[in-house]
């Protein structure tokens, strides 16, 4: 039985795409919003699609009935971007991922695999004070 809404941050990228496009297939949800800073190549139908940046907060109706977060949002061309740019994207986004669980119920949260890599310590603005599931894509 579909439940919840599945929001998928990063959506408009290949494996964003593709992972939609299994989702729909599923069934496993009743529907899916997808976010990217840019425009789909392809909207698919059964798809909510929200065009945002994900180094700024996202507005909390994206999280409204969301029972399951993947967040694909990342700069990962190396080299081609500035220092700070990986640092806005790939941290403050995480972040902002997260801190949209605050108006869904239990969510699950999903963040790709990959190296877990040493990082400046950020400043965090708001403080999540809830349970949050959070997994790593492809980890056992």
């Amino acid at each position: 039985m579909a439940t919840g809404i599945a929001l998928v941050i990063g959506s408009s990228g290949f494996i964003g795409g593709r992972l939609i496009q299994q989702l729909l297939r599923d069934g496993s949800y009743q529907g899916i919003r997808a976010v990217d800073h840019r425009a789909p190549g392809i909207r698919l139908a059964g798809v909510e699609y929200h065009e945002h940046d994900v180094r700024h907060p996202l507005p909390t109706e994206l999280g409204r009935g969301v029972s399951c977060i993947y967040n694909l949002a990342a700069v990962h061309t190396t080299p081609g971007h500035e220092p700070h740019e990986y640092y806005e994207t790939n941290l403050a986004g995480a972040l902002n991922a997260t801190t949209v669980t605050v108006t869904t119920t239990n969510p699950n949260v999903f963040f790709p695999g990959g190296n877990i890599v040493s990082m400046p310590a950020m400043p965090v603005g708001a403080v999540v004070s809830r349970s949050v599931d959070v997994r790593l894509i492809g980890a056992g």
